[in-house]
């Protein structure tokens, strides 16, 4: 390098020494003029201060966006939650990226929902960005993006806890506002993705519906239970008012569906639960019992079985008990289990019978075990019944469903 050249280079670097360390002491004094007066001149808006917070979040904690905006044009780092510091290529996206929302919304490209929408959806800590979407005239923070969602739905959803609190603060806010096309609200974003930092944030709101259905009627704690998110489950449970027992428009309930899943801690939870019904079917007349069978979840079968009130002959609308989903799948140990209860009924003719001839008017029946394994369960029934001393059937009398005589 040339010796001019390389004494332009000092000199140049001197001189952005001194605007930074003018910047620093600026903003540590709070002189908001000289801040933007520095930012002008070049300063570095990332700078490390020397404490915990950044130059960005000084100005914000003194509400000063307009300083925040003036940061953020200048480069800063549009995350303002507190953690380590971050590399300069993710500062210098992220910065990109939100300062195009931030225009877009200026240039009435797109509308303050969907600006909003879009902060909230990158879940990069761009609150910032929402702060000053917020605070700009005429902006509803209960518009409906062009995705459909509310800012909050959007929020809730992601898991973006800042931002669900800021949002939350607006005077106006519809904590229970539901997205145009599923109908989920906010809530049941954040359970079904099992935020559960959002869900404790959502149930201590007065006028919070824990019990509000979707398009599909999956509430809050079917969603939950569906997925398995056992903290979740937990603290929607504990929320006053809770149905334990409603049922989305195929008849599934936060158990069924649990059952479904095999969540065996859910499952386990919800039997606990006061009010709880664990034989509630599904619009086939499926009760969980049936289900657990049918899949071979042997773990919330067993759960099941020694919940008070547990109906281990409940036929569903084909007639089809537990026990015989049991010895069609081929699941003989499950069988063994079904036997050991004390009120099970079990008619060997009637379960052969079905066995040869089951529906053909579902997927359910679509996937049969191999015959070898079908008689193995047969035979352990005929064992059962011969054990007891009975003939082809044991139980107690006119406690078998009318569904399950064999025509």
């Amino acid at each position: 390098m040339p010796l001019r050249d390389l004494a332009e280079a000092l000199l140049a670097r001197k001189m952005q020494k001194e605007v930074n360390l003018g910047f620093k002491n600026a903003v540590n004094l709070k002189d908001w003029d000289a801040v933007l007066a520095f930012v002008a001149r070049g300063a570095d808006p990332n700078i490390d201060m020397g404490g915990e917070a950044t130059a960005i979040q000084a100005a914000h904690l003194s509400d000063r966006l307009d300083v925040a905006r003036a940061l953020l044009e200048a480069g800063s780092d549009p995350n303002i939650e507190p953690g380590p510091k971050r590399d300069i290529k993710t500062i210098q996206r992220e910065n990109k990226e939100c300062l195009q929302v931030l225009r877009k919304y200026d240039n009435r490209v797109i509308d303050g929902a969907s600006a909003l929408n879009d902060m909230a959806f990158a879940c990069k800590g761009y609150y910032i960005g929402v702060k000053l979407l917020l605070a700009a005239p005429g902006i509803n923070v209960n518009g409906i993006g062009t995705d459909g969602e509310t800012p909050l739905s959007v929020a809730a959803g992601v898991g973006d806890e800042a931002v669900v609190q800021l949002l939350l603060a607006e005077p106006g806010i519809d904590i229970n506002a539901p997205e145009i096309l599923l109908r989920r609200t906010p809530l049941n974003r954040a359970a079904a993705e099992g935020h559960e930092a959002v869900v404790k944030l959502l149930l201590a709101l007065p006028g919070i519906d824990v019990n509000a259905p979707a398009k599909n009627g999956m509430t809050p704690l079917i969603y939950a239970a569906w997925r398995g998110h056992e903290a979740v489950v937990e603290l929607l449970l504990a929320a006053p008012g809770i149905d334990v027992n409603a049922a989305d428009t195929s008849g599934w309930t936060a158990l069924y569906t649990a059952t479904h899943s095999d969540h065996e801690a859910v499952v386990k939870h919800l039997l606990a639960a006061p009010g709880i019904d664990v034989n509630e079917p599904d619009t086939n007349g499926l009760t969980p019992l049936s289900l657990a069978a049918r899949n071979n979840h042997e773990g919330v079968v067993k759960l099941l079985l020694a919940a008070p009130g547990i109906d281990v002959n409940a036929a569903d609308t084909s007639g089809w008990t537990a026990l015989t989903w049991a010895a069609f799948k081929g699941k003989d140990a499950l069988v063994k289990v079904l036997c050991a209860v004390p009120e099970i009924i079990v008619d060997v003719a009637d379960v052969k019978w079905w066995l040869e001839n089951p529906p053909q008017d579902g997927y359910q029946w679509g996937s049969p075990a191999s015959k070898y394994e079908q008689d193995q369960c047969v035979r352990i029934l005929e064992e059962f019944v011969e054990a007891k001393g009975g003939g082809t059937q044991d139980g107690l009398p006119g406690v078998r469903p009318v569904e399950a005589e064999v025509p």
